[in-house]
């Protein structure tokens, strides 16, 4: 499965994540093939090993939603980027069919902790609601 088709379906990406709790986030089924419902959502194992591999982290506001194109308004960068917005290919998290299950889409307005690569932005416990004391534990994690 090309890399951009297996981020783009994965699912159940809005959970207050924490750090060193991993069985909040248990691998859902085969890790590499879908959960089921109409999504054809998936998921892989929250590790901050993983999240650290993120191409880009960011704290940020959404600012808009275009189909499953999403806008950030960027207030820190934790990796990987500058400038003030990203905008990112989110195709299953903006409440389309494809919505990931269990997940709730994105919402215009609210602000996330937030990764990604190659364009794609990472679901999975890896964009979240932002959380000051996550915020904290990210600036630790990538030293920013």
């Amino acid at each position: 499965m090309e890399r951009a088709t297996l981020w783009s379906r994965m699912g159940h990406w809005l959970r207050s994540a924490r750090p060193g709790e991993p069985d909040r986030f248990p691998t859902i089924g085969d890790p590499l093939g879908p959960i089921g419902g109409g999504g054809m959502a998936m998921c892989i194992q929250y590790s901050d090993e993983l999240l650290a591999q993120q191409q880009y982290a960011f704290d940020g506001t959404l600012t808009s939603i275009d189909g499953d194109t999403v806008t950030f308004e960027v207030h820190h960068w934790y990796k990987g980027g500058e400038g003030d917005s990203l905008t990112l290919d989110a195709t299953g998290l903006t409440g389309g069919p494809n919505t990931a299950i269990e997940g709730t889409p994105l919402v215009e307005g609210q602000r996330y902790l937030a990764t990604g690569s190659d364009g794609f932005l990472w679901a999975c416990g890896y964009t979240v609601t932002f959380d000051s004391d996550l915020a904290d534990h990210w600036a630790v994690l990538f030293g920013a």
